[in-house]
């Protein structure tokens, strides 16, 4: 099944040592309570470099929406375990809600930085769900104290799975996709790195544009 069927696809880019790597330039930027990060990669310069432009990830993300991008958007999430943002679940919901574009020019880029599942607070999504459109939402007030626009109603015939990653795996997800995340109850974090792209020339809400 392909990222235009399911409206997901998983593929191993990065080695668990680049992983680390990553891991040692975002752990100085923490603060107490290890609050994800937007734009991160506007106060670490290398990650701007090394990841975002990588062209093993560009080329993906421009298979998948089929022409030349650009980044609108990144976001470090810790997910540490103990922490008021590592116990978060994240409600059901389409990143697209936020970010109003064209419903096949936008997509989440996530590398996950370490093995995640459900334990450590990982994702589950609705595959197909990305055909539908922007769905009735219950709006999220503040971003991430209530985190996802939530979905109101799914539709029954989709059925929810949950996803598992391997450190250096790279997970692209159409906006439209429906998908939430789990609670930390291990004693293991989930760093991962969320890189948000567009294709060049498509509007979008730019008040919107935080990677999840």
């Amino acid at each position: 099944m392909s990222y235009q069927d399911q409206g997901y696809s998983i593929q191993n880019v990065i080695t668990r040592m680049d992983c680390q790597a990553i891991i040692s330039l975002a752990l100085p930027l923490a603060d107490e309570e290890f609050k994800p990060i937007v734009n991160i990669h506007k106060q670490e310069n290398l990650l701007e470099e090394v990841i975002i432009r990588d062209y093993i990830i560009l080329e993906a993300v421009q298979n998948a929406l089929g022409g030349e991008v650009e980044c609108i958007g990144t976001m470090f999430h810790y997910k540490k375990p103990g922490t008021f943002y590592g116990k978060q679940a994240w409600n059901p919901h389409q990143d697209n809600s936020y970010i109003q574009a064209d419903s096949n020019a936008y997509l989440s880029a996530i590398i996950s930085l370490v093995d995640t599942d459900e334990d450590n607070g990982g994702l589950y999504v609705y595959p197909g769900s990305h055909k539908e459109p922007i769905l009735p939402y219950i709006p999220t007030p503040t971003y991430c104290e209530k985190p996802g626009n939530k979905v109101i109603d799914i539709p029954k015939h989709y059925r929810k799975k949950d996803l598992k990653f391997k450190a250096g795996d790279l997970y692209l997800q159409h906006g439209n996709l429906i998908h939430g995340s789990y609670p930390n109850k291990s004693k293991k974090p989930r760093y991962h790195l969320g890189i948000m792209y567009i294709l060049k020339g498509e509007k979008y809400s730019k008040g919107g544009a935080r990677a999840k």
